[in-house]
């Protein structure tokens, strides 16, 4: 079943939620705040909006990993998603060179080119990989018995995400890449078997070995 097939108004909802965080994040991260002035409601509310940052992009990746786990992998896909990035990215960069000129170089305009080689976009380079592997990943998920899969998700959550909530126990090096196969592994997980995730059984999943 294709991905088109699959859309519904919710997880259109979810992705729209998730680039809103996004946006929202960088407009604050971006736009001229003085983070180290006194607390006031207007710094405690840009610094929340500072915050949804990673919970867009986790979600956003999420629901990529929901589909691709049970899509074929498409060349296309990703010449699309290059095709893309290249023509905003030099569109912008284009404006910045000549409007702006102290903020766009010509080597820097010319690398909006190559935004994988040029490494300029740590979202999108990751993804890119992400999309690139997933059809290894979900050879991975297929010969995985539910207990199996199941205990993979519970150790990396216990390296991942429990053990860094303690500085002092100290932390284990993780890139974006690793990170995105988690979140890619754990949304694969929901859409296998997702009545593990109903509100009666949530808490088993974490219990059960």
């Amino acid at each position: 079943m294709s991905y088109k097939q699959e859309r519904n108004s919710a997880f259109e909802l979810l992705r729209i939620i998730s680039m809103f965080l996004i946006v929202m994040h960088h407009y604050s991260v971006h736009g001229g705040f003085d983070f180290m002035s006194p607390f006031s409601v207007r710094l405690y509310f840009v610094q929340c909006l500072e915050m949804g940052g990673k919970l867009g992009v986790n979600l956003f990746v999420l629901i990529s990993g929901y589909f691709l786990c049970k899509s074929n992998f498409k060349w296309f896909r990703l010449v699309k998603l290059e095709l893309e990035v290249i023509f905003y990215s030099f569109a912008i960069g284009l404006l910045f060179f000549i409007f702006s000129p102290e903020r766009e170089s010509l080597k820097g305009l010319l690398s909006e080119l190559t935004p994988i080689l040029s490494s300029k976009y740590w979202f999108y380079e990751t993804y890119f990989v992400l999309v690139l592997i997933s059809p290894f990943i979900n050879k991975l998920i297929d010969s995985l018995q539910k207990n199996e899969f199941k205990k993979i998700l519970l150790l990396l959550t216990m390296l991942w995400v429990v053990i860094p909530t303690f500085p002092k126990i100290g932390q284990l090096q993780m890139s974006n890449l690793g990170w995105f196969v988690f979140l890619y592994l754990f949304a694969a997980y929901i859409r296998n078997f997702h009545e593990d995730f109903k509100k009666t059984q949530f808490v088993l999943f974490w219990l059960e070995s």
